[in-house]
């Protein structure tokens, strides 16, 4: 597609800042970011699809509503046939008992033209976070569930925290949800 002589590719479209800077994944689209709180031990999966190579040395999320003893985990994922398959990243704990930025080390690297799965994993259904508005991820099939209202945004699995396994199954259940809002530093 070509608009005001620009070549538009197909993909999430992220603005590369300067080494050492941090950028959101998704564009908002004018919509503002949301906080909302998760379920135990539920794994959301969402697509990313980088239109540029990327090499990550970190990420963050923003807790909005901390639990005691609460942790969180974010993990990458391959993709087979448009699901999430083979675990390429998973954190260590993060300490989600206080608000706030929680900057992660990684090296990381992200291939042009692939679909990447990104995952949030909570052990307390308390914690909040920062989330992508729906309205701003693209739907990428149907949610049978709530179809035609909520397309599915993502998959989502449940295993307790710690106990993801290398390879998820195909049996994942298609959401609606919101993405967590992860901001990369390269």
């Amino acid at each position: 597609m070509k608009i005001n002589n620009v070549v538009l590719q197909s993909g999430i479209y992220e603005q590369l800042p300067g080494r050492g800077a941090s950028f959101p994944l998704f564009i908002t689209y004018g919509a503002t970011v949301s906080t909302g709180l998760g379920s135990a031990n539920d794994l959301n999966c969402y697509p990313y699809y980088p239109n540029k190579p990327i090499s990550i040395t970190g990420f963050s999320i923003n807790v909005t509503v901390g639990v005691g003893g609460a942790n969180s985990r974010i993990l990458f994922f391959s993709d087979t046939n448009g699901l999430p398959d083979s675990k390429l990243y998973e954190s260590s704990n993060i300490d989600c008992s206080t608000t706030g930025v929680k900057p992660i080390s990684v090296n990381f690297s992200f291939e042009a033209g692939k679909t990447y799965w990104l995952s949030i994993h909570q052990s307390s259904a308390s914690i909040g976070f920062t989330l992508i508005p729906v309205a701003s991820m693209y739907a990428f099939a149907r949610n049978t569930s709530t179809f035609p209202a909520n397309p599915a945004t993502g998959f989502q699995f449940n295993y307790s925290l710690g106990s993801v396994p290398s390879n998820l199954p195909t049996t994942g259940t298609p959401t609606s949800n919101l993405a967590p809002h992860i901001l990369f530093r390269t």
